[in-house]
């Protein structure tokens, strides 16, 4: 997941507009942050279910 979203920032940067330090600092914490929600979230359904 993290190679994905890593992926998507990078095109993002060289096909709409390049990232300064801060924008890539805002990225890598949404790109972090949603990660760890979606697995918070995985590991609640799977405790609900098994």
């Amino acid at each position: 997941m993290f190679i994905i979203g890593w992926v998507i920032i990078r095109v993002i940067e060289d096909v709409v507009m390049p990232l300064d330090g801060d924008a890539w600092r805002t990225a890598m914490w949404y790109l972090i942050t949603g990660i760890m929600i979606l697995h918070s979230v995985l590991i609640f359904i799977f405790r609900q279910r098994y």
